[in-house]
């Protein structure tokens, strides 16, 4: 009992460390994270986090790793609720290119960055890439199968396009290149309306 016990403590206070490293990342950006700062959004000592992870740099793939299962996860839930194919499609726009970018999603796109000094996030990124692809995929087989959708379609290719627009319109966001969320939407609407053939009778994605 006891040791079931601290081992849900150390997991309790790596999760906290690990919350507070991704709000840190989100806020200040992952260039100008530090272990200190992470020590005080976590009301630790650098001493404390050193206890629950190998390094710093365990800590900002751990937080990568988290706010990468956060991102998908609150996808794959809100898709499951959707009524429809096309309200889940629709959905799944809203949240890849959200009004507000979460903390989350900052913390995954500023990730790439770490590629060079730190390979070992190539495979999480690889595998959230992986799970998005997989949730657009998801949906448009389920709109084959509803007949909401032709016969026909290349379901991965579809995907994987819409993926690269929502990709690239969310680094738009993030660098202030001047595209607002709502138009960036609307242009992978457009997209996917055309590549499913929904044409005038289905308004809901566009």
């Amino acid at each position: 009992m006891a040791r079931q016990r601290e081992a849900e403590n150390v997991d309790r206070q790596r999760g906290r460390i690990v919350g507070a490293a991704a709000r840190v990342m989100a806020r200040d950006g992952l260039q100008a994270t530090r272990l200190r700062q992470v020590a005080h959004e976590a009301g630790l000592s650098t001493g404390s986090i050193l206890y629950y992870f190998s390094g710093f740099d365990e800590v900002l793939l751990e937080s990568v790793r988290a706010a990468s299962d956060e991102y998908c996860s609150a996808r794959q839930v809100r898709i499951d609720s959707e009524p429809t194919a096309v309200s889940a499609l629709s959905a799944l726009v809203d949240l890849g290119v959200p009004d507000v970018l979460s903390d989350a999603v900052r913390v995954v796109y500023q990730a790439s960055s770490l590629v060079g000094l730190h390979p070992e996030v190539v495979p999480i990124l690889a595998e959230m890439n992986e799970g998005q692809l997989n949730l657009y995929a998801q949906v448009i087989d389920r709109g084959i199968a509803s007949r909401e959708f032709p016969l026909g379609v290349d379901t991965r290719t579809i995907a994987r396009t819409a993926l690269a627009l929502e990709d690239a319109f969310t680094l738009y966001l993030l660098s202030g290149y001047g595209v607002d969320a709502p138009s960036a939407r609307a242009h992978i609407r457009t997209y996917l309306t055309g590549a499913l053939a929904l044409g005038t009778a289905t308004p809901v994605l566009l």
